[in-house]
C-alpha cells in the first residue's frame, strides 16, 4: 500500500469588483449656471432626467436674479399635444380638437378656477396639484388626479368632465380612491370656503380625521356622493345628493345614510348620548342665519341615552325651528 501525496494550494481571496461611487446630487446643477453657459440640449436633457418625461418641454424660463433678492431656478412648461382631423375642426375647438397634457406637481390656488366652480372664489390658499388629462374641452378624462396640502389633506382618484365650455352645465364623474383630511386639513377648507371664518364648527372638530372612498357624480352645484366616510368616532355609508346656491346662501342634501356604532355623544359633545346605529332617509335644507329644516324617516336600531340603550325606534318626522314634529314609535 502506497501513500499518495496531494498538494493543496493555499486559499486566496476572490476578486471583487467594487461599484464606482455615484454622486447623489449634481455638485453644479444646471440652474446654478448662467443662461449663456447652457445649450438647448442641456435644458432638454435636464428636463428628461429630473421629470422622467420623454417628451420635450414646450418652453422654459431660466431664472437668475441677484437683486432685489437672490433667485435661481428653471421653470419648465410641459408640452400639450393636440390632434384634429381638419382645419374645420378648429371651428368646433371645444368638441373636435383633442389634446393631452401632464401637470407636474404644482402649487395652485383654487380661486383661479372659480369661473368653473364659483364656490372656489374665496379659496386663496394654495394646494399642490398633479394631474394627467386627455380628450377635448367638452369631454375630458383625467386618469390621474392628486391634490394635497402638506400632510393634512389628500385627494387621489380619477375624474371625467363634460361640457366644460359651459361651466353652469359642466358634469363631473369621479372615482375617489382616497380622500383624507385631518383636523388641520378640515380647518384649511373651512377657512378658505367661508366668507366670514370664525373657526371650525365643534361638530366637525369632534369628527377628528375624516376619509372618504367612493364615487361622486353630477354638476358642481348638484353632486351625488356614494361611498363610505370614516371618522375617529365611527363610519357612515352614504348615497346622498348635495345641492348649493352660494348667492342665496342655500345648502341642501337628500338621500340614504347608514351607520353602526357611531359615537353620537362625542360628536355632539353631550355625555347623555352614547352610540347610535341607524338606517335613515334624510332630506334637509339650510339657509344662512336660519334654523335648518331636516326630514328624517327610517329605523334607529339602537341608541344610547342616559346610560340606557333604546332599540327599534321608527322615526318619521321633521326637525324645524329648533324642534321635532312627527311620529316616533318605540318597540
Amino acid at each position: 500500500c502506497t501513500k499518495e501525496t496531494v498538494e493543496i494550494e493555499p486559499s486566496r481571496e476572490k476578486y471583487k469588483i467594487l461599484k464606482r461611487p455615484v454622486a447623489l446630487n449634481d455638485t453644479n446643477p444646471l440652474w446654478n449656471k448662467h443662461p449663456n453657459e447652457c445649450s438647448e440640449d442641456d435644458y432638454k436633457d435636464f428636463y428628461r432626467k429630473v421629470f422622467r418625461d420623454y417628451k420635450e418641454p414646450l418652453f422654459w424660463i431660466h431664472l437668475n436674479m441677484d437683486y432685489p433678492f437672490n433667485l435661481k431656478g428653471i421653470l419648465y412648461f410641459p408640452k400639450i399635444n393636440m390632434e384634429y382631423d381638419s382645419l374645420e375642426s378648429l371651428g368646433h375647438f371645444t368638441d373636435d380638437v383633442r389634446f393631452s397634457f401632464r401637470m407636474l406637481p404644482s402649487e395652485v390656488a383654487l380661486q383661479d378656477i372659480s369661473a368653473f366652480v364659483p364656490a372656489f372664489k374665496p379659496f386663496k390658499e394654495k394646494l399642490k396639484l398633479e394631474m394627467e388629462a386627455a380628450g377635448t374641452v367638452n369631454r375630458l378624462n383625467c386618469p390621474k388626479l392628486l391634490i394635497s396640502s402638506n400632510d393634512h389633506f389628500l385627494l387621489k382618484g380619477n375624474v371625467s368632465l363634460q361640457d366644460l365650455s359651459h361651466p353652469q352645465d359642466a358634469y363631473i364623474f369621479g372615482n375617489l380612491s382616497n380622500l383624507y383630511a385631518d383636523p388641520d386639513g378640515i380647518a384649511f377648507f373651512v377657512r378658505n370656503l367661508s366668507k366670514d371664518y370664525k373657526g371650525v364648527p365643534p361638530v366637525l372638530q369632534n369628527l377628528g380625521t375624516v376619509s372618504f372612498r367612493g364615487e361622486i357624480s353630477g354638476y358642481f352645484t348638484d353632486l351625488v356622493t356614494y361611498g363610505e366616510v370614516r371618522t375617529d368616532i365611527g363610519t357612515i355609508k352614504t348615497d346622498v345628493k348635495l345641492s348649493s346656491d352660494k348667492d342665496k346662501g342655500y345648502f341642501a342634501y337628500s338621500g340614504a345614510v347608514k351607520t353602526t356604532g357611531f359615537e353620537l355623544g362625542r360628536m355632539l359633545n353631550n355625555d347623555k348620548f352614547g352610540k347610535v346605529t341607524f338606517n335613515m332617509d334624510v332630506k334637509g335644507n339650510h339657509y344662512a342665519q336660519r334654523y335648518p329644516a331636516i326630514t328624517m324617516k327610517g329605523l334607529v336600531t339602537s341608541i344610547d341615552y342616559s346610560d340606557y340603550t333604546y332599540e327599534d325606534i321608527t322615526l318619521d318626522g321633521e326637525y324645524k325651528q329648533g324642534g321635532f314634529n312627527g311620529n316616533l314609535s318605540l318597540n
